[in-house]
């Protein structure tokens, strides 16, 4: 610290330019920022889940759709057939739209003595009753078109957009809100919604860089007003944020660099800094105003400021970022990139702290010293240390009342991998997805990769028979939409040569008699309609099954089920298959969840301890520190499980926050206890001057911190607004901890000695 003391002290003017220089540089790099709202891109590139899901992306043609239903209490009229017409019509025209598919553009499959025939449903826009009745004889009882195209309450159509592939993030955000301002001038009577995940996506997007845009202000703003209340100066308020924007600035600018874009979770960094990085500019100007009263040399003011304020500061940094760190450990990409973006940003903040305001209170006049006391607080702190010197078993039992509530609270947690959920009930894109859930096929699919070495292998019937054996059984289980799948596109085929006999609804057991259904369709209609079923050598095919929620109990019993069974049928048989798809890339990334929360959790707590007793030389106060931590974190796991908080990509950090924050309060009591134990012999005065000294700090950053990150209850996400109180919560019960908890733990273990003691 010596060195850093006589650097500032002696260069404050050099180290301001340069820092402003600097920040002037990173700023410029913040406009190559990207936003990424992919949820799947979390798991490992290397799980084999991941890896087909990736390849079926790279063989198959897109399967990014926007689901748009239409509702009409009247869809086979003439003005709503016309309507479908012109909107399917302007829809192809949006630049980065592979195909739509509606009931103006899909086609009749019917089987004549000649052979077979495609008959488009609208050969040209329907002028009157005639061509709409034509238009409903068709579709009737067609299972291409029930709960595909046409609504399972007769009260809405489908139309599919379908983008083309490898579109960016904004240019699907782009598309998106070209059609929804398409559709505004179809709208009335008819009631237009729009879901499917590159919509989600897109909003969660819009959100990201909405929140950024309110959130940031509105987080300095309690940050300004709280700092004025403690310090009563402007530039106890201006200083620490000023440091904490320009580290903001740094971040991002980093960020825009190395073209890490960003996503739910890493949008919260500049809020996260304004509330943790205003604390280390708290503890250093409080410092030099101790310092100022002592000596009217502002050099000498500043070096010691450092040096006797800058060990605490950086223990505050340092166990703050090893609780970002510990979520290295996840095995979701999102979450591991959110620790190592948040942990740099602290690093970055704190070593802007100690060299910048230090820097300006030395160039700065000498302040007017004046003390601010709040009425009845120093009475409360000192009822506080009687309270845990006369009383220690009070608060132990409350300690162990909160641990046992969080072991019970645990198994109650659920694991939450939905995308869907973040948006409110009320809110247009969770009512659309619920409606079109309910009367369509789902709007999440689950992919199954079939693959074999024969030579044109799924046009064998035997196969083919297998597949569709499958696609039977998963289409039977609870909230499973269609299935878009060879197998039954084959059955269909046959069904329609047969006159459309039911009976014939099935896979023919002849070969050659396949590949002639196959034939026959490509000659009467679009060969490329294979394509996103079967590649060009049958050695590959693909189901989609379509399930009507995100809910990953649901789809994990789903997978479950459809992978048991799969096995069965394919024993024997030269066929691989890969159960992949969102679904289950959401039920990979519950159970990476539960894994990297306990494996972050474990992290955190032995970066605490291994700082913590290097800083304080001393393995008993790293122990020490982290009793009252293991009551927090046990404390929030019990407040998730009985009050219903999921277990989510964000609210998994909160232990890890909880831990890195949360141990600085703890750090601050046994960092002091230890100096007065120095000085002081009564063991009561020891605890209640402490509890005195140390808590009026411990309670201002504590409410500092809570207030930073409630600002994030006006997040646009419910599971950053979870996140926020969770964190609020922890919060107070780190405080509660370190004021209450472990001087109680001290006070019991003094006591205790000094009974057994002979």
């Amino acid at each position: 610290m010596k060195i850093i003391a006589k650097t500032v002290s002696r260069y404050a003017w050099l180290l301001i330019i340069v820092s402003f220089i600097l920040t002037f540089v990173f700023g410029y790099f913040t406009k190559y920022i990207k936003v990424q709202a992919e949820l799947v891109t979390g798991p490992p590139d290397n799980l084999p889940e991941v890896i087909a899901y990736n390849k079926v992306k790279e063989i198959f043609p897109s399967n990014e759709v926007i689901f748009i239903a239409v509702k009409s209490d009247s869809i086979f009229s003439v003005s709503y057939m016309q309507k479908i017409y012109d909107l399917t019509d302007e829809l192809l025209f949006i630049d980065g739209v592979e195909d739509v598919l509606s009931i103006a553009s899909a086609s009749k499959i019917k089987g004549e003595e000649e052979g077979l025939y495609v008959l488009p449903l609208m050969e040209e826009k329907p002028r009157s009753k005639e061509d709409v009745e034509r238009i409903k004889n068709l579709v009737a009882g067609d299972e291409i078109f029930e709960e595909m195209l046409i609504g399972k309450d007769k009260k809405s159509t489908g139309i599919l957009v379908i983008l083309e592939k490898n579109l960016k993030e904004d240019e699907i955000i782009e598309i998106y809100e070209k059609i929804k301002g398409m559709v505004k001038r179809y709208e009335n009577p008819e009631k237009i919604l729009i879901s499917g995940k590159p919509v989600v996506e897109a909003l969660i997007a819009e959100h990201v860089s909405g929140d950024i845009r309110k959130l940031f202000p509105l987080s300095i703003i309690v940050s300004m007003i709280l700092l004025l209340i403690f310090f009563g100066s402007l530039r106890g308020m201006l200083l620490p944020v000023l440091t904490v924007f320009l580290s903001v600035t740094w971040m991002m600018g980093i960020q825009g660099i190395l073209k890490i874009p960003i996503g739910m979770e890493s949008s919260l960094l500049p809020m996260l800094l304004v509330a943790i990085g205003t604390a280390y500019g708290i503890h250093l100007i409080h410092q030099f105003t101790e310092e100022i009263e002592k000596t009217t040399n502002k050099k000498t003011a500043v070096y010691n400021l450092i040096i006797r304020r800058g060990n605490a500061v950086l223990i505050a940094g340092f166990t703050t970022i090893a609780g970002f760190y510990s979520l290295i450990t996840q095995n979701i990409k999102t979450i591991k990139t959110f620790g190592i973006l948040n942990g740099s940003g602290v690093l970055v903040t704190l070593f802007l702290s100690i060299i910048l305001i230090p820097s300006f209170l030395r160039i700065l006049k000498v302040p007017k010293t004046k003390k601010r006391k709040i009425k009845g607080f120093n009475v409360f702190l000192k009822k506080s240390g009687n309270l845990t010197w006369k009383y220690p078993h009070i608060f132990l039992l409350i300690a162990l009342g909160i641990v046992i509530f969080g072991i019970l609270g645990i198994p109650r947690i659920k694991t939450v991998s939905n995308e869907i959920r973040n948006f409110d009930k009320k809110s247009e894109i969770r009512i659309s997805t619920e409606y079109i859930n309910k009367n369509y096929s789902g709007t999440t699919p689950l992919t199954l990769l079939f693959e074999t070495d024969k030579e044109e292998g799924f046009k064998d019937p035997v196969l083919l028979s297998k597949i569709d054996s499958i696609v039977s059984f998963s289409e039977k289980l609870p909230y499973v939409g269609k299935a878009m799948a060879l197998s039954s596109f084959v059955k269909k085929l046959y069904k329609a040569l047969n006159g459309d006999n039911p009976e014939f609804y099935k896979i023919p057991e002849d070969k050659n008699l396949v590949s002639q259904l196959i034939f026959l369709y490509s000659m009467s209609g679009d060969p490329s309609d294979f394509e996103s079923m079967v590649t060009s050598d049958f050695k590959k095919a693909n189901v989609t099954i379509f399930i009507k929620t995100a809910d990953t109990g649901v789809l994990k019993n789903i997978v479950n089920k459809i992978e048991n069974y799969s096995k069965k049928i394919l024993k024997g048989e030269n066929v691989k298959l890969s159960i992949t798809g969102r679904a289950r890339l959401f039920v990979i990334m519950d159970s990476l969840i539960v894994r990297g929360q306990i494996l972050s959790i474990i992290a955190a707590f032995l970066l605490v301890f291994l700082i913590t007793s290097l800083i304080l030389r001393s393995v008993k106060a790293g122990l020490l520190s982290l009793v009252p931590m293991l009551v927090t974190v046990l404390g929030n796991f019990g407040i998730m499980g009985f009050f219903g908080f999921a277990l989510t990509h964000s609210t998994s950090i909160v232990a890890s926050l909880a831990i890195g924050i949360g141990i600085d309060y703890a750090v601050h009591y046994i960092n002091r206890m230890r100096i007065y134990e120095r000085e002081i012999k009564e063991n009561a005065e020891i605890i209640k001057k402490t509890t005195f000294t140390v808590g009026r700090a411990i309670i201002f950053n504590l409410v500092s911190v809570t207030l930073g990150f409630l600002v994030l209850l006006f997040s646009a996400f419910r599971g950053i607004r979870e996140l926020s109180i969770l964190v609020a919560i922890t919060m107070i019960l780190s405080g509660f901890g370190a004021i209450y908890i472990l001087p109680s733990f001290v006070v019991f273990i003094k006591k205790f000695k000094k009974e057994v003691k002979p």
